[in-house]
């Protein structure tokens, strides 16, 4: 049986969005699966869903490449309604290098608007690399899951980002002033400290859902552990830091960038004690990626912000045993779920029709 949720997706409208001319969906309850070829266009409409999240894709960084060939711009319509059946629409246009985005008629400007209505969480095939990719990888993880939780953090983040503009700018001077130098620093230290311990709060939480998750429904994987790795510890205060790296200012005058702070940090994911990149098989991996999404959602839940999971075909690798008991997982967060399958029919569609949920073959 399908559990009641939050807020639900109702239907989206695309107009010259990636493939679609115009294409319409009706969201026919909490439990969706969209099935069809590749090259049907599946990964695009979730990938209209977060976009009218975040604004912005999880597949480029480049808005333009959104637009369907040959047109000027794309709009994306999503209904969507909470237990109340109150509903709200989201309107996001694009073209000529210009947004507009509408929240029920009325005009918002920044994602920050749009999350009072409207939350998501994605899970692609592209978030291995959440335990196979670099550092910036987890950042982002951390950094997005906080833009959710925490209204102040997007405007937090702006500040650090223009601060190490600046002494980047500075570094790369010929001449820098060493006043202007040690100000800069101080401030980015300051603010260095207060992502870290946002990200550092958030991970803790991550930790403990994400074992409760392990060990109700797949005891049998390794303990999964996070730890919080900066890149230069940063003491307990500024003036400790500054003899504790007396010859930053050298380093970073050679490197012509900033060589500390909560950009340049980490976050190790360890299986069963060892580093999940090296030691955890493919298979592992993705069930840790999915453990930590269903995690964030869990978080939201308790925090009074349900959320949307949004799966682009990422059941689909695991065996019959592994699917059935990630989707009672899966339904027991008490969101919506949508996901998407190259395969039509099956056991993964079979399963979720079971389950009360719906079944649409996306055909060109």
């Amino acid at each position: 049986m399908v559990n009641n949720v939050g807020i639900q997706l109702s239907h989206i409208h695309l107009k010259h969005f990636r493939c679609f001319d115009q294409f319409d969906l009706d969201f026919d309850g909490p439990l969706v699966l969209l099935e069809g070829a590749n090259g049907i266009g599946k990964t695009s409409i979730l990938e209209a869903l977060h976009y009218a999240c975040y604004l912005r894709s999880f597949r480029t960084r480049t808005t333009k490449e959104l637009i369907s060939f040959g047109k000027e711009g794309f709009f994306i319509k999503v209904a969507m309604h909470g237990e109340s059946q109150l509903t709200h629409t989201i309107r996001v246009g694009f073209s000529h290098n210009k947004r507009l985005v509408k929240v029920d008629q009325q005009t918002v400007s920044s994602y920050k608007d749009l999350m009072t209505y409207y939350k998501v969480l994605s899970v692609t095939e592209d978030d291995l690399q959440i335990v196979q990719g670099g550092p910036q990888e987890r950042r982002t993880l951390l950094d997005q899951f906080l833009l959710l939780t925490d209204q102040n953090y997007g405007h937090l983040v702006r500040i650090y980002r223009q601060l190490v503009d600046q002494r980047n700018a500075l570094l790369c001077a010929p001449n820098s002033n060493m006043d202007t130098y040690a100000i800069l620093t101080k401030q980015l230290w300051e603010k260095s400290k207060e992502v870290q311990e946002l990200r550092q709060t958030v991970l803790v939480s991550l930790q403990k859902k994400v074992s409760l998750l392990r060990d109700a429904y797949l005891p049998q994987l390794p303990d999964i552990t996070f730890s919080y790795r900066p890149k230069l510890n940063l003491c307990d205060s500024i003036e400790q830091f500054d003899l504790e790296h007396l010859d930053l200012y050298s380093k970073e005058k050679r490197y012509k960038r900033t060589l500390f702070g909560s950009h340049l940090d980490d976050v190790l994911i360890s299986f069963h004690g060892q580093p999940s990149r090296l030691f955890a098989s493919r298979g592992q991996q993705k069930l840790i990626v999915l453990l930590i999404k269903m995690a964030q959602l869990k978080l939201l839940s308790m925090q009074g912000h349900p959320g949307i999971f949004l799966l682009d075909d990422f059941m689909t690798d695991f065996d019959q045993d592994h699917a059935s008991v990630l989707l009672e997982a899966l339904q027991g967060l008490g969101t919506q779920l949508i996901f998407t399958s190259p395969s039509t029919g099956g056991f993964l569609a079979d399963r979720i029709v079971s389950l009360g949920g719906y079944s649409s073959n996306l055909t060109y």
